[in-house]
C-alpha cells in the first residue's frame, strides 16, 4: 500500500495486522515523482490506483511509476470518479478523462481487459500489460 500521508499508512498497517494480512506492506512515497516509489522494477502482479488520477498534477508520472513496478502480464487497475456525489468527488471539469488513460495504455502495449462501472459515481479499468 503506497501513500504520501503517514497517518493513512499507519491506519493501513493497523488494519492489516488486525486481520492477519501480512502481505500488505505500507510504503511512503511521492507517486508524482519519477522513481518516487521504493518498490523494485517489474516486481508487482497488480497495481491499484483508486480515486487518485483525477487529482494528480503529473498523471503521466504516476502511470509511469505504476508501469515501472508492474511485471510483464501484470494488471493495472484504475478506478476513479465519473460523477460528483454532493460534496464528494471532483467537479466534472477535474474528473479523469478515461479516453486519455486508454490512449496512454495502448501506446504502452496495454490492453483494456475490462471496463466496468463500480457505481453510478465511479468507473474502473483493468489494463493488462503484455510487453
Amino acid at each position: 500500500a503506497v501513500d504520501i500521508l503517514p497517518d493513512v499508512l499507519a491506519e493501513i498497517k493497523k488494519r492489516a495486522a488486525s486481520t492477519s494480512c501480512l502481505q500488505i506492506k505500507p510504503v511512503w512515497a511521492d507517486i508524482e515523482r519519477e522513481n518516487g516509489v521504493s518498490i523494485p522494477k517489474d516486481s508487482l502482479d497488480v497495481v491499484f490506483i483508486v480515486n487518485v488520477l483525477h487529482s494528480a498534477t503529473k498523471m503521466n508520472v504516476v502511470l509511469a511509476e505504476a508501469d515501472r513496478v508492474l511485471k510483464d502480464k501484470g494488471r493495472l487497475v484504475v478506478v476513479d470518479w465519473v460523477q460528483k456525489v454532493g460534496a464528494l468527488g471532483p467537479d466534472p471539469v477535474d474528473q479523469l478523462n478515461f479516453d486519455t488513460l486508454i490512449s496512454w495504455a495502448r501506446e504502452r502495449a496495454y490492453v483494456v481487459q475490462e471496463d466496468f462501472s463500480v457505481s453510478a459515481y465511479s468507473r474502473g479499468l483493468i489494463l493488462f500489460k503484455h510487453d
